[in-house]
């Protein structure tokens, strides 16, 4: 009876210790179970927390369930120092750790044994909020609290997949502006306008971003940056050359996928000068020209030489002219020449066309004279190779390539078109008085008000872009109207924004005079609304994967990036919104913004298990920054390079920022998306919206996400 009696005691201290250390969990918050792990017998317990005056410290009471090796892990939202310790009877003394977030202590657990866990400042007072975790079998990724950040940093670089060309001269930059110096350039300035627009970015920090990148090994440097940017030296100013040379050791200046060369054809719609035609003097009058009569065309951009400008007088059906004049004196705003004395009494069309020798490298050489067994090019000509792209024989294209000399290939623009009235019209000559409204976006409708339109005969708008290197010219049919004094017309949807001249023409019927007009640009507005989890990362650190979002945008040129805080709590299935502050990639503000040429979009995701992502965010905007300015003035890299060197740095950098901030992010994929003025005018109707979504699909250990993002055209 008396050992019945002690077994029953047994069990019922065996039972209240159970429930005490149940209770004793039962005060956390319910967490949904991690994923078992073979060499995990227990998965993660967290709880939330909050420092404050009020509450200086925070401490939790933890049983171990099982003998087994544990680590207490805290992450928080501010840089400040904290200490995280753990106290039990059984340790010999408690197990401290400290430092900037996270921190974790390893420990070694009795099964039963309670352990006192206590996070708080050394001294003073630290208003924050964070969690804690205990993990059992110690951390399920590499947690190595004590490695330094030179450490870090230099760990992340010796991983890189490529050489890095920016990373080490906006260290340069940053060297050169801690020491004040005085012989500061274009590039200098560009670092302290991103300084300027991330206050966030401390004097300290770049001194511990210069201390630590200087600590790099030179073996790690090698490997990881450009040669050029290894062989800068202390304070030396660094250049456009500079850049450009760093950057073509690094292939990102070739255009290798069809969204980089998408972006290098929007780039030709960049408003250039051109030869231009602003009016022709003496004016026309009432009666139009006469024959062999003399006019001067005033205008810009011709050459000094008149050899090198062809007046050409059209038809207004015929797209060949009809005659080819040489100017009689010609400067660069001012052409003289005379009218031939053949030319009908009826509505014509004048444009000239200079044609000025192409330039050419500077490592051409003169051609060597041709002879029967050799002939050789000049390295102008090898290099344009314009005879192949001729489409001609062989015989020929030797014919060709005997008379082509440096110099001589030469290129030609036309300006616009101008009316030319000779003597007296035939029919009432159509005037163009106003459009309205005065400025309209493509697909759009205006209406043209004027004199002398025809009811019942077919009318034509013929409109001229003004503001490219090269004419463009739109003609579209009016709709059909009873009046003699408006026409109403649907601007096509292909037209670029920006200044057009607009006439009219009628059948047999002198084109009207011409009238400027602005073609408006579409507003866009570019969200990312929502982001679903497919598949968590497996194992998980604490549980559930915390997800930041990178962006690098570039609209016509002008480039950006953008970082969310992390997006934590996700399991499979899982489908969060954005914040109103993440979601609005363009604009940033939420405002409505033009998109003349095009936009290209590059996003990056990570799973970031430690780190703070707010803390460096400012870091990595900063960097975003100066790059874009550097890559813009490197030596006239096409735009498609610019966007892709910022992009693939953003990449590089990003792991590298953050393991040097003390994370451990893990790159879930990059998703390139270009969008052309043309596709934006196609995809997003005026008022209406395109949503479509991102797949950033991997293994079950990397995990999977989707990305859900609309467009929003203006009414």
């Amino acid at each position: 009876m008396r050992c019945w009696t002690r077994v029953l005691t047994i069990l019922v201290c065996f039972f209240v210790g159970a429930t005490a250390g149940q209770a004793q969990f039962s005060r956390r918050p319910v967490m949904r179970p991690a994923r078992r792990v073979a060499t995990v017998p227990a998965g993660p317990m967290e709880v939330s927390f909050r420092l404050s005056r009020a509450q200086p410290k925070f401490t939790y009471n933890f049983v171990a369930p099982d003998s087994n090796a544990y680590t207490a892990a805290a992450t928080w939202t501010s840089k400040a120092a904290i200490q995280v310790s753990v106290a039990a009877p059984g340790l010999s003394r408690p197990a401290v750790q400290a430092g900037v977030p996270p921190v974790g202590v390893g420990f070694q657990g009795t099964k039963g044994q309670t352990y006192t866990v206590t996070v708080g400042p050394k001294q003073g007072v630290v208003q924050t909020s964070g969690q804690l975790a205990i993990l059992a079998g110690g951390a399920r990724k590499v947690f190595k609290p004590t490695v330094t950040d030179t450490g870090r940093l230099q760990a992340a670089l010796a991983r890189s997949e490529a050489r890095d060309a920016f990373l080490p001269i906006i260290a340069q930059l940053a060297e050169r502006h801690l020491g004040n110096v005085r012989d500061k350039n274009e590039l200098d300035r560009i670092f302290e306008e991103g300084l300027a627009k991330y206050p966030g970015v401390s004097r300290q920090l770049l001194t511990s971003f210069v201390r630590d990148m200087k600590a790099v090994p030179s073996n790690v440097r090698a490997k990881a940056f450009t040669p050029t940017a290894v062989r800068m030296r202390p304070l030396a100013p660094v250049t456009a050359t500079h850049v450009a040379d760093a950057l073509k050791s690094t292939g990102v200046a070739a255009i290798r996928t069809p969204a980089q060369a998408k972006v290098a054809a929007a780039a030709t719609l960049r408003p250039d000068l051109r030869p231009r035609i602003d009016r022709l003097e003496p004016s026309a009058g009432t009666q139009g020209y006469s024959p062999g009569q003399q006019l001067t065309i005033v205008g810009r951009a011709f050459s000094t030489d008149a050899n090198q400008n062809s007046v050409q007088i059209l038809s207004l059906s015929a797209l060949v002219p009809s005659f080819r004049l040489q100017p009689q004196s010609a400067t660069s705003t001012r052409l003289t020449f005379r009218l031939p004395t053949n030319i009908a009494p009826e509505w014509w069309q004048l444009k000239v066309v200079v044609s000025r020798p192409m330039e050419t490298t500077s490592d051409a050489q003169p051609a060597a004279p041709a002879t029967p067994a050799r002939r050789t090019r000049s390295a102008a000509v090898r290099r344009t190779s314009p005879v192949r792209s001729l489409g001609l024989s062989a015989s020929l294209r030797a014919d060709v390539r005997r008379q082509l000399r440096p110099g001589a290939i030469m290129e030609s623009h036309a300006t616009n078109l101008v009316p030319l009235r000779i003597k007296e019209p035939p029919a009432p000559t159509p005037e163009i008085t106003s459009i309205s409204p005065p400025r309209q976006e493509p697909s759009q409708w205006v209406v043209i008000s004027g004199r002398n339109f025809q009811p019942r005969n077919d009318h034509y708008v013929r409109m001229e872009l003004l503001d490219l290197a090269e004419p463009r010219l739109w003609v579209e049919k009016a709709q059909a109207t009873s009046s003699s004094t408006q026409l109403r017309v649907q601007l096509p949807a292909s037209l670029i924004a920006g200044n057009y001249m607009f006439q009219v023409a009628i059948s047999r019927t002198p084109v009207s005079d011409a009238i400027a007009y602005t073609v408006g640009t579409p507003r866009y507005r570019i969200v990312f609304e929502r982001i679903k989890c497919v598949d968590e990362s497996n194992p998980e650190w604490w549980g559930s994967d915390e997800i930041v979002t990178f962006w690098t945008v570039t609209a016509d040129g002008d480039v950006w990036t953008k970082n969310t805080d992390e997006y934590g709590g996700f399991d499979d299935g899982d489908l969060k919104d954005y914040k109103a502050a993440d979601r609005n990639i363009f604009r940033i503000d939420g405002s409505w913004g033009e998109i003349k040429y095009g936009m290209f979009l590059v996003t990056q995701l990570y799973e970031w298990d430690l780190g703070d992502v707010h803390a460096m965010q400012d870091f990595v905007g900063f960097m975003g920054h100066v790059a874009a300015g550097l890559a813009s003035l490197s030596g006239g890299l096409p735009l498609a390079a610019v966007i892709e060197a910022v992009a693939w740095f953003m990449k590089q950098v990003i792991g590298a920022i953050a393991s040097w901030f003390g994370g451990d992010p893990d790159h879930l994929g990059t998703e390139e998306l270009y969008l052309s003025y043309h596709d934006l005018q196609r995809l997003v109707p005026p008022g209406g919206s395109y949503a479509r979504s991102l797949h950033f699909y991997n293994s079950g250990d990397t995990g999977s996400y989707r990305l859900y993002y609309r467009i929003t055209r203006a009414s």
